[in-house]
């Protein structure tokens, strides 16, 4: 019942979302492997209901098929962040040394 009444509190998911919006790019890297891990105790469609009430918080329409779609990777999320972070140094050095 607690987790029922944490789908529909819409502060609370505001809340979270917020709290990741505030993360450097660098932290939400590294926060991501147990963002991921702590979803997955949820079942597909309270993951889905997340999204509904994400995309509606953030003021988007929330459509069954876009939050289902937000849940639909395409590849790893984790190995697309692992790869982002290393861009991220690469760009960072080669702006360091004035080559980009």
């Amino acid at each position: 019942m607690a987790r029922q009444e944490a789908l529909d509190d819409q502060d609370l998911l505001r809340a979270i979302d917020g709290e990741l919006a505030d993360m450097t790019h660098d932290e939400f890297l590294r926060a991501l492997p147990a963002l991921r891990e702590a979803f997955e105790h949820f079942p597909p469609r309270e993951r889905e209901r997340i999204a509904q009430t994400v995309l509606a918080v953030r003021g988007h329409r929330p459509d069954r098929h876009t939050a289902r779609e937000l849940l639909r990777a395409q590849s790893d999320p984790v190995a697309a962040a692992h790869a982002a972070q290393q861009e991220a140094r690469i760009v960072a050095e080669l702006d360091a040394d004035g080559l980009r």
